[in-house]
């Protein structure tokens, strides 16, 4: 804030001054605007807007909210293109933050139900009350561990070292006990 001046004129000449920027930081407090740009490393990215005119401009890099970051955390970085709502408390777009995406035409939203739905490319979790729905590929690095029954509808494929069922190799190089030359059937795997 700079010294009001002295003479009458100046001192109005101040005032509408101070009232557009109080009018700007107020008009930047809450803003949408048009993901341009994304730095995924440091977590920052940039907006498009457009000012009183209509005229676009592009906005400072800012970081963007995620649902958690702390004993559980989220890595949902805005995409290129994705509306955006970001909020700046000081009114200032340089300590703004990009806090929510916001549906548009280009990115509708991907459900019309009260169900939750997460979307990436061709993949699809939609949350139902008694499952998980997941549409697309999964990989697992790590072991799987059911506590009920699996059904299959398609092929089994299996690539490692063995198969084991009720504690026995059932694989490729399984044994079994009992096996008679011809057409008769061996006893049980070893």
């Amino acid at each position: 804030m700079s010294d009001i001046p002295n003479t009458l004129e100046g001192q109005i000449r101040w005032l509408a001054d101070e009232l557009a920027e109080v009018k700007r930081r107020a008009r930047n407090r809450k803003r949408t605007g048009t993901v341009a740009e994304v730095d995924h490393a440091k977590g920052l990215a940039r907006a498009r807007f457009s000012d009183q005119g209509g005229k676009p401009f592009l906005g400072p890099w800012m970081p963007w909210g995620e649902i958690a970051s702390g004993g559980i955390r989220s890595h949902i970085s805005p995409t290129v293109g994705e509306q955006v709502t970001v909020m700046s408390e000081t009114g200032d777009l340089a300590d703004g933050e990009i806090s929510l995406s916001v549906p548009s035409t280009a990115n509708p939203r991907p459900h019309d139900g009260p169900e939750p739905v997460l979307t990436y490319g061709n993949t699809r979790l939609q949350i139902n009350r008694d499952e998980f729905v997941l549409t697309g590929n999964v990989r697992i690095k790590g072991s799987l561990i059911t506590e009920g029954d699996a059904e299959v509808n398609g092929g089994v494929h299996f690539k490692g070292p063995f198969v084991r069922h009720n504690a026995k190799n059932i694989g490729d190089d399984h044994a079994h006990t009992g096996v008679q030359p011809g057409g008769g059937n061996s006893s049980v795997p070893v």
